[in-house]
């Protein structure tokens, strides 16, 4: 189809491409529409897969998964034949769409009444459960056109091939669903830290920038606490990274479980660093709460291969800062202060007084 590569780079997903088959999804799709309608002539296949929805009852998703892979892999194989140019799409869960320019699949025909513009050929079986309707795009004049054939198409292959605005609005419904939950797992991974399953660093920075939205220094205050674990070195060189990784882990399960519902407990941006936002929570309570938390962690890990402290910093809106910026900044420097000290401790910015 020409233009920039669409398949993502070694070291990103990308939004265009649909995670199970490697082929473009409904995205790249809707992007490349206007190079599709600059040709006069192409031919836009909709294939549905027949029984998906029962192959997954009956067998498990994993195995609609593979059905789902190998039809793919047989549409760009039919694809490719007919024109080295073309393109298979996935565009919904068992929808695809194959785009071939300039090259008819079979004989047309008559355009019908209610479509004059899509020439419309038989419905073709590809293989065992696949069907498939072909639409010869002749006079393409706009974007709604495309998703018009599409719509057609896909009602053309159900028992009852009536084409109603109800059945286009329904369409529409699903389309606009599948579009969300495509976008959720997007955001779901931006913002998921792949060690610890965690959310990340990005989830931390949305959680505190929306907590002093909140927040006012008269009724509400804000409190954040970082952790940084004081023996991921040790389990790095003496056991290996994935020794590390476990200890990242296990780590987390121990802080997470030491929080409220409304907090947030999130990896932050190295090694075995935690960031935890407490809304709501005042100073002195998110100190003695974090005095807690190296209590918790070097008591779950006394049977480990090396036992495990930790070292927090605490900082507090309005306290100790009355912005983001500020408040991030105090927080480092008070868990630099607790490493300072020797660790295995909770300590407010070095400016701060100790709590009473």
């Amino acid at each position: 189809m020409g233009g920039a590569p669409r398949i993502s780079s070694s070291t990103r997903p990308s939004v265009e491409e649909d995670p199970l088959t490697g082929l473009p999804n409904v995205f790249a799709f809707l992007l490349e529409v206007p190079e599709l309608m600059e040709r006069t002539t192409g031919t836009i296949m909709v294939v549905d897969v027949k029984g998906l929805g029962e192959v997954n009852l009956a067998c498990g998703e994993s195995k609609g998964d593979e059905v789902v892979r190998r039809v793919a892999s047989h549409l760009k194989d039919i694809t490719y034949r007919a024109s080295p140019e073309g393109q298979v799409y996935r565009i919904g869960g068992d929808e695809f769409v194959a785009v071939i320019p300039s090259s008819p699949l079979r004989p047309n025909s008559p355009p019908t009444p209610e479509y004059p513009k899509h020439t419309v050929a038989d419905p073709i079986q590809l293989t065992d459960g696949i069907s498939a309707w072909t639409f010869r795009l002749n006079y393409p004049s706009d974007v709604k056109d495309v998703i018009e054939v599409l719509d057609v198409a896909a009602y053309r292959l159900q028992p009852d091939s009536s084409y109603s605005p109800h059945r286009a609005t329904k369409t529409l419904s699903r389309r606009i669903r599948e579009t969300i939950d495509l976008l959720r797992e997007a955001l779901e991974l931006a913002y998921t830290d792949d060690i610890s399953g965690l959310p990340n660093h990005r989830a931390a920075e949305h959680a505190i920038r929306r907590a002093l939205r909140c927040q006012t220094p008269e009724n509400r205050p804000l409190s954040l606490l970082l952790v940084d674990g004081d023996h991921l070195r040790v389990y790095n060189e003496n056991l290996g990274y994935q020794a590390g990784h476990e200890l990242i882990r296990k780590l987390g399960s121990i802080l997470a479980g030491e929080t409220l519902p409304g907090e947030t407990v999130a990896r932050w941006l190295s090694g075995d660093e935690f960031m935890i936002v407490l809304p709501g929570v005042r100073r002195a309570e998110a100190f003695r709460r974090a005095q807690k938390l190296c209590e918790s962690v070097a008591k779950a890990t006394t049977q480990w291969v090396y036992p495990v402290t930790i070292s927090v910093g605490v900082a507090s809106f309005p306290e100790d800062a009355d912005n983001e910026e500020e408040l991030m900044r105090k927080v480092e420097e008070a868990n630099s202060r607790a490493k300072r000290e020797g660790k295995n401790r909770a300590c407010y910015p070095p400016a701060s007084r100790t709590p009473g």
